[in-house]
């Protein structure tokens, strides 16, 4: 599926980790609440509108968030009348596959890295493992 301003929000986690110390994430949860929860993506109406762009974006974004609500509560938990609000619930969403993603790629680097070291070609895979880490 592709998200309103995924590669924006993803730019946005990135920076997030460059510039924290992750030492104490036990889990992706741990770094999806810190990076989407108790930051906000924007910080007044005017930002949001401004972010939201043209009405049937909004219309999008709010259906996100509602079929969220649907799906793990029942019932709507954000109102839609804060434009701070919507975007900020909507950058969270989008911050779980982010987040997920971004553990995956973690994931499948140690593994290859587990075998690289076994390797008797330990400098190629070395090489290899290395531009891969650059990409996360």
């Amino acid at each position: 599926m592709a998200y309103y301003k995924y590669n924006e929000i993803k730019d946005y986690f990135h920076d997030w980790v460059q510039n924290n110390d992750l030492t104490a994430i036990k889990d992706e949860d741990d770094i999806h609440d810190l990076a989407f929860n108790r930051e906000w993506y924007v910080y007044s109406n005017y930002e949001a509108v401004e972010w939201l762009e043209r009405a049937s974006t909004t219309f999008e974004v709010i259906s996100e968030i509602e079929n969220y609500d649907e799906r793990y509560f029942e019932y709507p938990r954000c109102g839609y009348s804060n434009p701070m609000g919507i975007v900020n619930m909507y950058v969270y969403l989008v911050g779980l596959n982010i987040v997920q993603e971004w553990f995956d790629k973690i994931l499948k680097v140690q593994r290859a890295w587990r075998e690289c070291i076994s390797n008797p070609k330990y400098m190629i895979c070395r090489k290899r493992l290395l531009r891969e880490f650059e990409e996360l």
